[in-house]
């Protein structure tokens, strides 16, 4: 009997650990709810870089080898909307953080829809 409970236990133990979602932790925050497997990131996020400006680096993916057309723009505070970069997939520099601003980096398919966001903050 105690074999019989062991063995049950141990694959009950096995099932379980299979169903885990195994994600990585990061430093970037992505949008919480990205459109089908749409990803932005930033990495270093929040930025850091003395008390004038930083590097992050953003790295995307429509995960849409058809989105040839999308497109990430980004949103300073108190600024207007301006294209970044264009591709499905990419990742590029972002060498003008400035401290006390936030940025919003999104990526859009060819209809402007918001696929995915990503807010970087510059640490003083």
């Amino acid at each position: 009997m105690k074999t019989f409970l062991l063995s049950f236990f141990c694959i009950a133990f096995l099932i379980s650990g299979c169903h885990r979602n195994h994600k990585r932790a990061t430093t970037s925050v992505t949008s919480p709810n990205p459109v089908g497997n749409a990803t932005i990131s930033a990495s270093p996020n929040p930025v850091v870089g003395g008390p004038a400006q930083g590097t992050t680096t953003i790295t995307w993916d429509a995960h849409n080898p058809a989105a040839t057309d999308a497109e990430v723009y980004v949103l300073q505070e108190g600024q207007a909307e301006q294209l970044f970069s264009k591709g499905p997939k990419g990742s590029a520099p972002a060498p003008w953080i400035q401290a006390g601003q936030t940025y919003n980096f999104t990526l859009y398919d060819g209809s402007h829809k918001e696929l995915a966001t990503v807010r970087v903050t510059h640490s003083k």
